[in-house]
């Protein structure tokens, strides 16, 4: 994050992001759950991410999309699964970065990396509220500005408590990231899994038609079994004799 808008890659939306946590706001450091945890002390960094990544999440992401490059518009879906025992009320941040950027900053490094670009849909992002086992999803319409190059931009995601606890941190539940492309979906009229084994990913409404003369089932993410009525939106996979074949994106 760049603090000053003489910067040329100063955000106001990522600036105004640090009146979200305690003060006081420390640049060059290492923040994550909202505390200044790693100090700034690089070579430290990495072990303490690590350490924080290995433990388990109370939630499940998935993300998906579409994105037409031509018109640099697309918009993003993020389902989030609450796998824990209690209700989880939680704010969901959603932001477009860009990659490989060549800036001399203060600190004399040249190339910057996540940089955020814009926040989906503010700085403030979306606040839900998920019972144990039930899905919410997200969807944010997004644009990637011209001046910025596709191939380095990525759709950042995550999902944090709102409650301060006694050492000022907001735990960070789950998180995922995605480029443009691993966003792209096609959106099928035709609801019919065709009868081969080709994989691809597609996305449809309502029911869907399975080979009739194939042992059929649908997967959920987990690798659970599902019927078919009871298909809510999300992503699963259809199995055919025994192997999975195709990526279903449902949509509604």
């Amino acid at each position: 994050m760049h603090i000053s808008s003489t910067f040329p890659l100063y955000c106001d939306e990522a600036n105004n992001r640090k009146y979200y946590y305690e003060p006081p706001h420390i640049y060059g450091w290492l923040y994550y759950d909202g505390d200044r945890h790693g100090m700034i002390n690089y070579v430290t960094w990495r072990d303490r991410l690590i350490a924080r990544m290995a433990i388990p999440a109370p939630i499940t992401m998935t993300m998906w999309g579409d994105y037409t490059s031509g018109k640099g518009t697309g918009n993003v879906n993020v389902q989030f699964r609450n796998d824990s025992t209690e209700s989880l009320t939680g704010r969901v941040i959603i932001a477009v970065t860009e990659d490989s950027l060549y800036y001399v900053g203060p600190n004399q490094d040249t190339i910057h990396n996540n940089v955020a670009r814009d926040y989906l849909p503010d700085e403030n992002g979306t606040v839900i509220t998920i019972i144990p086992g039930d899905s919410v999803i997200v969807t944010q319409p997004f644009v990637i500005d011209t001046n910025w190059v596709e191939r380095s931009c990525r759709i950042v995601a995550w999902i944090q408590s709102d409650s301060a606890y006694a050492d000022s941190t907001r735990e960070v539940w789950q998180g995922s990231v995605a480029t443009l492309g691993e966003l792209l979906g096609v959106r099928e009229h035709n609801k019919i899994i065709p009868n081969n084994n080709a994989i691809f990913p597609t996305s449809v409404t309502g029911m869907i038609d399975l080979p009739t003369n194939r042992q059929c089932r649908i997967l959920d993410i987990s690798g659970r079994s599902v019927k078919l009525s009871d298909m809510r939106t999300g992503i699963y996979f259809v199995e055919i004799d025994r192997k999975v074949t195709h990526k279903v994106v449902k949509i509604q």
